[in-house]
């Protein structure tokens, strides 16, 4: 065998051992990923089921996700602080600019790749800035939301999770998923009502509240668009704690 050959045969074997390699890790990173969204997508369903926040299933849901970790958040400060917020809108904003920011960008580069135009350039520039600014307010809103749900969870390691998941991204499913069942920083529920028996005598009770409710039909109105613009966050108040 000449030396051509054995030098063209160990080639080829050194470039499908790389090339091996190389699959064996892309397949791992794939894995990986899919692991962390389940994880991800099924702790933040969990806890928003649990708490009576509406459509917990849009944790699933990509850039729909952030609305529901955005109501964790409102719920939290509404519930323990008394504050109203809307980081559910601005994180849902923020990411549905982000992604129109950089489908505007491909648009531009497929368009007028190759053209020497100033206009181009500048509207190239302006894209580009808008979207680094989208990401930077994106980032911040994420991570306060995402403190939130930590400190709702667990109070005495929320700073340790927040740290953690900055500085190892990877590390934030995990996070998510281990405080899906724990409620450390809300306060007490309300009790559970058992179910009273039916007799004559709350039978006459139903029936003079229907009768109410029947004479007060004006007021329904009213009450149904109260209870409509009242924040869904103080459901929390009202569900067991049952995952």
């Amino acid at each position: 065998m000449s030396f051509e050959s054995s030098f063209g045969a160990a080639s080829a074997g050194m470039m499908a051992a790389v090339m091996g390699i190389f699959m064996v890790i892309w397949l791992v990173a794939i894995a990986f990923s899919v692991v962390s969204y389940v994880l991800f997508s099924r702790g933040m369903q969990v806890i928003a089921r649990r708490r009576g926040i509406r459509k917990s299933w849009l944790a699933w849901v990509p850039v729909a996700n952030m609305w529901t970790l955005g109501s964790i958040s409102d719920q939290y400060q509404y519930v323990v602080k008394g504050k109203i917020r809307n980081r559910r809108k601005v994180l849902l904003g923020l990411m549905i600019g982000y992604v129109a920011i950089f489908v505007l960008l491909e648009v531009i580069t497929a368009f007028f790749f190759g053209e020497e135009n100033v206009a181009v350039f500048a509207l190239l520039f302006l894209a580009m800035l808008g979207a680094f600014a989208v990401v930077i307010l994106y980032m911040v809103f994420l991570y306060i939301a995402l403190y939130d749900l930590y400190v709702s969870c667990d109070p005495g390691n929320a700073v340790l999770y927040l740290v953690l998941s900055i500085l190892l991204n990877v590390t934030l499913p995990f996070f998510l998923f281990a405080c899906r069942n724990k409620d450390g920083g809300m306060p007490q529920r309300k009790p559970v009502q058992p179910a009273q028996p039916v007799t004559e005598e709350t039978e006459e009770e139903t029936t003079e509240e229907t009768t109410e409710e029947t004479t007060e039909e004006s007021a329904v109105p009213i009450m149904e668009e109260q209870e409509e613009n009242k924040p869904e966050e103080e459901l929390f108040l009202n569900f067991t704690d049952e995952e």
